[in-house]
């Protein structure tokens, strides 16, 4: 899953993304949201992941 927009979100999953393969998995794309400030329920995170797929 790309992440565009701004600077600080697309550094921070570049930086979480640790299998290297341009796809973020939930638990990555969770721990960027929160270290922005951004709560989200895993349930959403998976949902979003599922439409972005």
């Amino acid at each position: 899953m790309a992440v565009h927009g701004h600077p600080r979100q697309t550094r921070t999953t570049k930086q979480r993304e640790t299998q290297k393969d341009g796809h973020v998995t939930p638990e990555e794309l969770q721990f960027s949201l929160r270290n922005l400030g951004i709560h989200v329920r895993d349930e959403l995170i998976d949902d979003l992941l599922r439409e972005a797929t």
